[in-house]
């Protein structure tokens, strides 16, 4: 593979997603940002989302465009998407031509064409990293999915390596779009123990939500929106066989629904998103989390959702979908089980697990931990900038 041998390597992160609240750049960030003599630099965009952003300070630069092409909410999406895709082209391309990076960080399909360009005109090294399997994911229609195709097969021959977030994906991507270089980096959390008394208490969510002792209870964490079986887990938790305690965590289009339904309902309890560095320390007061997926795209299917992690390094037992990348996580590290997403085999897993006493017995799980990922990500950057 070949190399660049600048003295001081300018590095530069591309997105269209707010870097306020994307953990997972943030974390690839600040974990190249302990290899020596890089300049790193990442452009994002400004969104109005319900997520709660870091406090942490990080040592490089992130900068925000507001894009003009996100107040045009009354187009149709694949309009508004080619829009988007155009403005962010044009701005971040002239951006970056000033910084003249050494080596280009693409995430996701929307900011794959400017660094394609920017590599033509400044002969940078690019690396593709795709957060998900991009042209196949919930709520992406047909035109979509197929301009992502042709993006990402027209920029294909220009990219030095891939990046995603699963064996699954990589491996499609392999098959069907053609051979290069590779590897996974999951979307594991930070371990490094955030100071916050708030959250520390080992019963913070008992106590909280006044749930009684004896009641166990299960968590969701993550987007509160179609797709992820919420609607489902309401049900269940309405029903009088269930005595535990559900508690939701995190933003979507279906927090007034959890919202009312937590009016209602004594055991069902909805709490703010909160930044991704103090999840962990949140998730420790419960006792069984939800990674239930709905088989809605490819994508999902081969997902191996943040929460997951989450759960695990939490100590949580974990009831998930059974699809291949959740079930091979879940049953290789005995973190829980693995089911089907309907409303009967969610209530037999609840039912299960209401009156058992929880035994802990997961195996090793340092290779799922973010600073084994981040070491993986150094040595990927070390074969550019050695």
């Amino acid at each position: 593979m070949a190399t660049i041998t600048n003295k001081k390597i300018k590095v530069l992160h591309l997105t269209h997603t707010d870097l306020r609240y994307d953990s997972r750049i943030l974390k690839e960030l600040d974990a190249i940002s302990h290899l020596s003599n890089l300049d790193i630099c990442a452009y994002g965009v400004y969104l109005d989302e319900k997520a709660a952003y870091t406090n942490q300070e990080f040592p490089f630069t992130i900068t925000n465009s507001l894009l003009l092409t996100n107040k045009f909410s009354f187009l149709p999406k694949s309009i508004r998407y080619t829009l988007n895709l155009l403005e962010i082209t044009f701005r971040f391309f002239f951006k970056a031509i000033w910084y003249r990076p050494n080596l280009i960080h693409c995430h996701d399909t929307m900011v794959l064409p400017v660094g394609y360009f920017l590599k033509l005109f400044i002969r940078c090294k690019l690396i593709y990293d795709a957060h998900e399997l991009e042209l196949n994911k919930n709520g992406q229609s047909q035109v979509l999915s197929k301009s992502t195709l042709f993006i990402e097969k027209a920029c294909w021959p220009k990219i030095d390596y891939l990046i995603t977030v699963s064996g699954s994906i990589l491996e499609w991507y392999l098959e069907n779009i053609g051979k290069i270089n590779g590897s996974i980096i999951l979307n594991s959390p930070i371990l490094k123990k955030i100071s916050n008394e708030k959250f520390e208490a080992k019963n913070y969510l008992r106590d909280k939500f006044q749930i009684n002792p004896e009641a166990k209870i299960f968590i969701y964490v993550g987007y509160l929106g179609k797709g992820r079986s919420i609607e489902l887990l309401l049900n269940v938790f309405k029903k009088q066989t269930v005595t535990s305690h559900i508690v939701f965590i995190g933003y979507g289009d279906l927090v007034e629904l959890i919202n009312m339904n937590s009016n209602q309902f004594q055991n069902i309890h909805i709490h703010p998103a909160v930044p991704h560095e103090e999840l962990v320390n949140i998730i420790t007061s419960a006792d069984i989390g939800f990674c239930l997926i709905e088989n809605i795209s490819l994508s999902d299917y081969f997902s191996l959702p943040n929460k997951l992690f989450e759960y695990a390094f939490s100590g949580l037992t974990i009831i998930g979908s059974n699809f291949p990348e959740i079930n091979r996580v879940i049953t290789k590290f005995n973190l829980g089980i693995c089911i089907s997403n309907d409303e009967n085999n969610i209530v037999e897993s609840v039912l299960a697990y209401q009156n058992k006493v929880m035994v802990k017995d997961f195996k090793y799980i340092t290779e799922l931990s973010w600073d084994f990922q981040a070491e993986k990500l150094r040595e990927i950057y070390k074969t550019f900038i050695n």
